[in-house]
């Protein structure tokens, strides 16, 4: 979400200080922003914005936000099943696509068009299942985890919500989108200090 860069003048909330409102009404949000005000539906993602805005600078844990839309509470959570793949598989899966670099080279020199588009597919295969296993910084990914499903979550419905706030009001959108933080923990920066009304 926040693509951290300086603002351009327009940009710039001076003057949005102490007038911002971000306030539910049965089925639609009330948004007063740069001088106007618009109207966005509920949803889980204007919800999760809400509980960002309320404490700006304060992460909260993607497991709160989802309990907070509606989602089980947070110290339900429980564990996950373990690595997607383990060290073992990893390594095999490594030496595997080092040696098929091998195989294709040799078939690819022999015109064996043949066997080229089998180690190509072979190839693809272990590439998409280790990138699947692996996370930032290559370490390895949680089959099950709940965390890493609610980060997922809370993140597309965020950019979800954000989109739709684009429609009625384009510079709270790109606003946002600088300020608000995505990952395990989520939270709202702003550039300027912001008193939302909520």
């Amino acid at each position: 979400m926040r693509q951290r860069g300086r603002p351009t003048d327009d940009e710039k909330p001076r003057e949005l200080v102490a007038g911002a409102a971000f306030r539910r009404t049965g089925e639609v949000w009330q948004i007063h922003w740069d001088g106007a005000s618009v109207s966005v539906p509920d949803s889980k993602g204007m919800r999760d914005l809400a509980v960002l805005l309320a404490a700006p600078e304060r992460e909260v844990s993607v497991l709160d936000l989802v309990e907070t839309s509606g989602g089980p509470p947070a110290a339900a959570a429980g564990g996950d099943l373990g690595e997607r793949l383990d060290k073992t598989a990893r390594i095999a899966y490594r030496t595997r696509l080092a040696d098929l670099e091998e195989e294709l080279a040799e078939a690819e020199t022999n015109t064996d068009s043949g066997r080229v588009d089998t180690l190509r597919r072979e190839r693809e295969f272990l590439a998409a299942e280790l990138a699947g296993a692996l996370g930032l910084g290559g370490r390895s990914r949680r089959e099950g985890d709940p965390v890493e499903r609610a980060r997922k979550a809370v993140a597309m419905r965020l950019r979800a919500a954000i989109k739709r706030i684009a429609l009625a009001s384009p510079t709270l959108a790109r606003h946002l989108e600088r300020s608000v933080t995505t990952g395990r923990l989520c939270a709202y920066r702003p550039e300027h200090p912001i008193r939302w009304q909520l």
